[in-house]
């Protein structure tokens, strides 16, 4: 499957889309895993941060380039028991970072670019007792990020009413998380919005 994003000259994400891959199996085959991968590529087209296109590429102002980049989903049959426990672990890492983005970024206007850092500590029951919140420049968007100190404290009063029962993997954790980390990459764009 191929991930499409469409970016400005300022380097914004202004669309996401996907496109059929050449290596995968009939198109009758597999519709309802296909409909699952193209949904999790469009996500991660809005929610990672990529590098910047060079404003060589740009003709203009107003101008705008099309990436298309090959996504390979690599199924956990036939990895070795370590393999398979490695993906499954970067699995359950994604869906922490999914599950912070969705409780505390969706819906909300974001002005800056850059990576927010979340450390907590919570109890059996799911209930944070701590949640420290650091904003910092992302390695590949820097020019981008804006000191925000009233997104900080919004960040990290939510986070502090969060109930990680609902976050993928806390089950794994009977006693609770003395010491949890994650953390997620933020964009005006993030939310599926022209940036």
């Amino acid at each position: 499957m191929n991930m499409v994003m469409t970016v400005d000259t300022q380097n914004h994400v202004v669309d996401c889309s996907t496109q059929r891959g050449t290596l995968l199996p009939n198109e009758g085959q597999n519709q309802l895993r296909q409909a699952k991968l193209a949904k999790l590529v469009t996500e991660l087209c809005w929610t990672t941060l990529f590098p910047e296109v060079s404003q060589k590429a740009f003709a203009d102002n107003e101008d705008s380039q099309v990436i298309v980049a090959p996504m390979v989903f690599t199924p956990l049959i036939g990895l070795s028991e370590e393999q398979q426990q490695l993906q499954k672990t970067r699995i359950d890492l994604y869906r922490q970072i999914r599950f912070f983005r969705e409780q505390l970024f969706a819906g909300h206007d974001i002005q800056s670019i850059g990576v927010a850092s979340f450390h907590f500590i919570a109890d059996a029951q799911g209930k944070v007792s701590e949640c420290m919140v650091n904003l910092n420049q992302s390695p590949f968007r820097s020019q981008g990020f804006k000191a925000d100190s009233a997104l900080q404290q919004r960040l990290a009063t939510q986070c502090k009413r969060l109930d990680l029962r609902q976050m993928p993997g806390f089950a794994n954790h009977p006693k609770g998380l003395p010491l949890g980390y994650v953390q997620v990459d933020y964009s005006p764009w993030m939310n599926g919005r022209r940036g």
